[in-house]
């Protein structure tokens, strides 16, 4: 039995759900297999463990019924590849000059209180520099599956076609995932406080700044690569350090973004150049 739990009182009220990565051992899943066509490794998906059989008839009832006649809307958040914004390790296998620092990756923090609190969505992220780092997006897994995924959960449930007047949205929505950073264990910061925040971001240019270091001394022979990275230019880096870039939150992007052709280096999904436009939620600290 799977234990999931219900709760009479709020089961029927669920319109909006948002679900982390590690929710998804509930659902079809991944594991990479080798290629022999292209001697690549490539994602091949696993089968679904949220199942009706493996239900309670009444819990199964219950989520079917969620599914089909009040969830309007389901978040799936999901973790960029690396857990600091400068494309730095995998950036130098594939070619030294996607090194970058990504300013405006939202960031994703532990927060005390409620769960949610308050938050403020943007329809298109409004941040200067947007653009410069869509140009290369890395996932562990290609998030377009994620929806098909969820389609099929539907399916296991007997849901195949949804109603017109039975909207439903489902999002993929990207951020830097910093709610476990092995630091903060030794330190006392209040989770979610601005303490904690302004620490990690410190963190945060320190590891950009070491790792450019590093792969100035080791790869490249003390000659570059440039402290501002390779795809923007010093002065538009500096201006980027300037600029209100820093967001605490999830950019948030229909399925149909994922589309476009990816890349498969070893266990990442690399999107280069994306053309959808983030909408991003923000959240209060």
């Amino acid at each position: 039995m799977i234990g999931l739990q219900f709760k009479l009182i709020s089961i029927n009220s669920i319109a909006h759900l948002a679900l982390k990565e590690h929710h998804w051992h509930f659902f079809p899943g991944y594991h990479f297999e080798k290629d022999p066509a292209t001697d690549q490794e490539v994602p091949v998906s696993c089968p679904a463990s949220l199942t009706p059989d493996k239900l309670h008839p009444i819990a199964a009832a219950s989520f079917r019924d969620i599914l089909l006649n009040h969830l309007r809307s389901l978040f799936f958040v999901v973790r960029f590849y690396y857990h600091f914004r400068g494309w730095t390790e995998l950036m130098t296998r594939l070619s030294p000059t996607s090194l970058h620092f990504a300013h405006t990756y939202p960031v994703r923090v532990v927060r005390s209180g409620s769960p949610t609190g308050g938050f403020r969505w943007f329809e298109a992220d409004p941040r200067p520099g947007v653009e410069h780092d869509l140009t290369q997006v890395f996932f562990h897994h290609n998030p377009a599956g994620y929806a098909v995924d969820w389609k099929n959960i539907e399916r296991a449930f007997g849901i195949e076609e949804r109603a017109k007047r039975q909207s439903f949205d489902f999002y993929i929505c990207p951020s830097v995932d910093w709610t476990d950073a092995s630091s903060l264990r030794i330190r006392n910061f209040t989770p979610g406080s601005r303490e904690e925040l302004a620490y990690l971001l410190a963190e945060d240019k320190d590891h950009w700044k070491g790792a450019m270091s590093f792969w100035r001394e080791t790869m490249f022979k003390g000659v570059g690569p440039p402290d501002h990275g390779c795809i923007i230019d010093e002065e538009t880096f500096a201006r980027m350090e300037r600029l209100p870039s820093t967001a605490v939150g999830w950019w948030v992007f229909r399925p149909d973004a994922f589309t476009q052709p990816v890349t498969w280096h070893s266990v990442a999904a690399i999107y280069r150049n994306l053309s959808a436009w983030p909408g991003l939620i923000m959240f209060e600290l």
